[in-house]
């Protein structure tokens, strides 16, 4: 491998992690990495002589990925560190994710947390609740009977008795 070859496969890598960078920026962890390492390949390209063309337009585009990504990395912590319902629901969601047993559920039937409603749907718990409170007389809002009629309605009558 020559000089020149060296030189165009470093370009090369050099204008594909500037595209990625630049496709990336809101994911701060892989566009700056990539930018980089874009931006230390185009000016190593160089060598001796002049940076070529396809090596101006990498670099162009992994600096201002690198400046894309931090403005908006700075922008999102800001906001985060200013508006206290949004912190809130950060350390909240930290919480859960540190210390799941001590995060208290809020009052009512939102307070099920997703687990808990996942195992009793798998369980049949949740259908079971379901069919008594609709034998009781509470009718669920939204329940397939309210969306489609019983057989012996009139619109069966209409299609035959079928019911499709």
């Amino acid at each position: 491998m020559n000089h020149s070859d060296k030189r165009s496969a470093m370009v090369a890598a050099s204008f594909v992690l500037a595209i990625i960078s630049i496709a990336t920026f809101q994911i701060f962890f892989i566009s700056l990495p990539c930018a980089s390492i874009s931006i230390i390949l185009a000016l190593i390209s160089r060598g001796d002589g002049p940076l070529l063309p396809r090596a101006k337009a990498a670099l162009i585009c992994a600096s201002a990925a690198a400046v894309l990504t931090t403005s908006v990395t700075a922008v999102s912590v800001y906001t985060v560190m200013h508006d206290p319902a949004l912190r809130a629901q950060v350390e909240q969601i930290y919480d859960y994710y540190t210390n799941p047993e001590e995060v208290s559920p809020e009052e009512g039937e939102s307070a099920r947390s997703g687990e808990e409603l996942l195992k009793d749907i798998l369980s049949g718990r949740y259908r079971e609740s379901q069919k008594n409170s609709s034998s009781s007389g509470e009718s669920p809002s939204g329940s397939l009977s309210d969306e489609f009629p019983a057989e012996g309605d009139s619109l069966s009558a209409q299609r035959g008795g079928q019911v499709i």
